[in-house]
């Protein structure tokens, strides 16, 4: 996930609790209301970015862990060569 949006959603979050405090302050529901729906939103948007993180991450790992696998086959392809042509001197000489 971009900074742009980490950034978005921190700010949101933030604001939802200035006006939730502006709503306790003032006794006003309706604004306490509106400051815990947008902190609400703005978790769910945090809760995506860490998920888009992780799945980023993952992938990472995955293409890692393909790479690790193409080099242990080639280099398991290469062992097995030249134990054939071990095989074969043995036989020939």
């Amino acid at each position: 996930m971009g900074i742009g949006d980490k950034i978005q959603h921190a700010a949101e979050e933030l604001t939802g609790r200035v006006k939730q405090a502006a709503g306790s302050l003032t006794d006003n529901r309706e604004l306490k209301a509106k400051g815990e729906a947008q902190e609400a939103k703005a978790n769910l948007g945090q809760a995506g970015d860490r998920v888009a993180d992780a799945g980023d991450e993952m992938g990472q790992a995955t293409a890692e862990v393909k790479d690790d696998l193409a080099n242990a086959a080639d280099s398991v392809k290469e062992d097995a060569g030249q134990a054939v042509e071990d095989v074969k001197d043995a036989f020939r000489g």
